[in-house]
């Protein structure tokens, strides 16, 4: 069964620790009505890149009102004087996503209607890497989780899992179809570790470098799913075209 990590309901990253602020300080909660849906990345003082399931109810159908909340890693904190709250004003969906089409191309960009203040300590601008840059094997995806590695619960705050790449043919196993060339298959490190449900958007990452988006997750009766992510890089030339034009 192939579920969309579209932020509707709670369970999250699975089997993470705890992150600083000053250690991601680019990803942001997309939400409405006060409520977190997903993630999103800061690539401008006023663009931030997400999935395209994050905000999309069907083809042409996107939600309305969407907020951006930055400078804080804790949901639950209301007093931080770094936490502020952005309209999006423009929602970019790339051209060629279908979400009938097994969510290849899976990427979006939302503007928002005022810049973000950029201090470098609680919010700042991540790098996507670029062409012919090396991938590491091991990367990081990070999201707002329920379950700690100890076991304890703390739903609020911002938790980071080792993720590892796999051969195409092996997403074959479990998605028993041939992957798109923008998008890779990961498991979580140690397998019991996973993104889950709600986490479309997080970035995979190497700390600020920026390698890829959640996007989908297939969920089995054992809990070590693989899960679904987009090749950013081969974005690059739509993102800076888009961040020209608009």
């Amino acid at each position: 069964m192939i579920f969309v990590v579209d932020g509707k309901v709670s369970r999250k990253i699975k089997g993470g620790e705890n992150v600083p602020f000053n250690i991601i300080n680019f990803q942001v909660s997309v939400q409405i009505n006060n409520r977190h849906i997903c993630s999103g990345i800061i690539i401008g003082e006023n663009w931030i890149l997400t999935s395209a399931t994050c905000v999309i109810l069907d083809n042409n159908v996107v939600f309305g009102n969407i907020k951006i909340r930055a400078g804080s890693n804790d949901l639950s904190d209301i007093y931080s004087c770094s936490i502020s709250f952005y309209d999006v004003s423009l929602v970019i969906i790339y051209p060629e996503f279908d979400v009938y089409d097994f969510w290849v191309n899976d990427i979006c960009l939302l503007k928002l209607s005022t810049e973000m203040i950029i201090d470098k300590w609680h919010v700042n601008i991540a790098r996507i890497v670029q062409v012919g840059e090396a991938v590491k094997h091991r990367l990081h995806v990070s999201g707002w989780g329920e379950h700690r590695s100890d076991g304890s619960s703390n739903p609020h705050y911002l938790q980071r899992i080792s993720i590892e790449r796999t051969k195409h043919e092996v997403c074959f196993r479990y998605y028993h179809r041939l992957l798109d060339t923008n998008q890779f298959c990961a498991f979580g490190v140690p397998r019991s570790s996973s993104v889950t449900q709600g986490d479309s958007g997080s970035p995979i990452c190497d700390y600020r470098k920026i390698y890829g988006v959640v996007s989908i997750l297939l969920l089995l009766n054992d809990g070590q799913e693989p899960f679904l992510y987009t090749k950013v890089v081969n974005y690059n030339y739509w993102i800076e075209e888009i961040k020209l034009k608009y």
